[in-house]
């Protein structure tokens, strides 16, 4: 089968876009990620695509936890962030995160940026800078050769 462009992959089922501002206010209980919303909202999105799926394969693509941290939200974008990866393993999904351009580019956030570097396999953090699961999770990170 062919690609779909966007229109019929949505049509099909197959691209869903969600506003993340407003999604991410479902997912809170008492202004924080709440496990049970995070599951209902996201895993049903998650289900209907793969049920759509003509691969097997689904992909997501996530700026929820940008816009906790961007409002100062350092422990709900954390707790996002864990909530993430359980639905991934039993969605068979693969995630795509981002995070303002410049989140690497102040030392002063080190600290606040370790837990969530560390729920990722890979973060990409600038030109020729990966960080990756494969390496220890010390601070400061370095670039992968």
């Amino acid at each position: 089968m062919g690609s779909l462009d966007s229109h019929q992959a949505g049509a099909a089922g197959r691209l869903v876009y969600l506003d993340a501002r407003q999604t991410l206010a479902l997912l809170l209980e008492d202004g924080h990620p709440d496990e049970q919303r995070f599951r209902t909202v996201i895993g049903g999105v998650l289900r209907a695509v793969r049920a759509s799926s003509t691969s097997g394969s689904i992909r997501a693509f996530g700026e929820m936890v940008s816009l906790l941290w961007e409002d100062g939200r350092r422990e709900d974008d954390a707790r996002l962030e864990e909530l993430w990866n359980p639905i991934l393993s039993e969605h068979g999904c693969s995630l795509y995160g981002a995070y303002r351009i410049d989140l690497f580019a102040h030392p002063t956030d080190a600290a606040e940026l370790h837990p969530i570097v560390c729920t990722h396999d890979h973060v990409l953090a600038g030109a020729g800078t990966l960080l990756s699961g494969g390496r220890p999770r010390t601070w400061p990170y370095q670039a992968l050769p």
